[in-house]
């Protein structure tokens, strides 16, 4: 039944509502989702460099929380996902698994900036943790005692613990 109010309808009211209603749901908001990742589709042009590093930049200091993405908190694979989210317009998962089985595999010597590289740290997430390849042996990460930040390739406990690295961004 429909509302009456001094013996009045408010039909005119309720229709307008609901074409405003399917109008939004049609348009959805205006909003598009970032498209998923699909192998070999993304290129990295030098625009897309500068964004991903200056949002990289933007979370250095963040605290690492475990599962976060966000600059309250953000881990390991929340920070690879925002980034290529932010930069790239890409959505990834927050697992750094699934980021494991993507892209194509690089070797160590033939790195290019955002390459994601990954270790085996024997914690979370079945021990492997990733990070963002930045140039001359650096990456950017969400460590567990040191929150996001730059580490070098190099340093004795990534050395060490390195398992490889993916090529998510063509040429």
């Amino acid at each position: 039944m429909i509302p009456a109010c001094h013996g009045r309808t408010h039909l005119p009211v309720v229709r307008l509502f609901y074409i405003l209603l399917a109008g939004l749901w049609l348009s959805g908001c205006g909003m598009k989702p970032a498209p998923r990742y699909i192998p070999g589709s993304q290129t990295q042009t030098s625009t897309t460099r500068a964004r991903m590093m200056a949002v990289m930049e933007s979370y250095i200091g963040v605290p690492y929380v475990y599962g976060g993405a966000g600059r309250k908190g953000i881990d390991c694979s929340g920070l690879v996902m925002v980034v290529f989210q932010q930069a790239a317009g890409v959505r990834l998962p927050h697992r750094a698994a699934r980021l494991r089985e993507m892209g194509t595999g690089i070797a160590r010597r033939k790195l290019r900036f955002g390459d994601l590289v990954f270790f085996n740290t024997g914690s979370r997430e079945g021990g492997l943790h990733t990070g963002i390849y930045i140039g001359d042996s650096r990456f950017v990460h969400a460590g567990v005692s040191s929150g996001v930040t730059i580490s070098n390739l190099d340093e004795n406990y990534f050395k060490t613990r390195y398992i490889g690295a993916r090529r998510l961004l063509k040429r």
